[in-house]
């Protein structure tokens, strides 16, 4: 009878607090809209769309970059089942994966390994040091599992295409 091996990820507390941020991030602009003419006089338009615009797309891209990697994964033998924020449940068999790339982001809070799981030339799941306090562990029970595809130099927008 085959041992069975199971893990589950644990969000770090650097995860919480980048969630928090990003969900006051968006309802930054959200209130200066509503108190736009207090913010910024009976001239309010031009400056609004000035400062606005921009604090909205920030917190647009904050909250789908936490939506996508604020996960908690579950690995066993063969599979690994993934729940995002919204509790959306998926379960990829890992023989389905082609393997992983491995990149680095960097920060002034330092810098942050990042294990992309590939299907295609698609990035299925995201595993980031930054979210996952227990990442080395995750790492080294799902490496042995998957082919190595290489390092992958991090850009932003080449982040946003490996998204599926």
């Amino acid at each position: 009878m085959k041992k069975r091996e199971e893990m589950q990820s644990n969000l770090s507390y650097r995860a919480y607090v980048y969630a928090g941020m990003a969900v006051v991030m968006l309802f930054s602009p959200i209130y200066l809209f509503f108190n736009r003419v207090e913010a910024f006089g009976n001239d309010y338009d031009f400056k609004f769309l000035l400062v606005g615009s921009p604090m909205l797309l920030v917190s647009v891209r904050l909250l789908l970059g936490t939506w996508r990697r604020l996960i908690k994964v579950t690995l066993s033998n063969g599979d690994i089942t993934v729940a995002n924020i919204a509790d959306v449940v998926t379960k990829i068999s890992l023989s389905e994966l082609d393997g992983f790339e491995t990149t680095f982001e960097t920060s002034r809070g330092g810098r942050y390994e990042v294990l992309y799981l590939m299907k295609g030339k698609k990035s299925v799941v995201h595993l980031s040091q930054f979210h996952l306090a227990n990442y080395v562990e995750i790492k080294k029970f799902i490496t042995p599992k998957l082919k190595d595809l290489g390092y992958g130099k991090f850009s932003l927008f080449g982040s946003l295409k490996r998204y599926r």
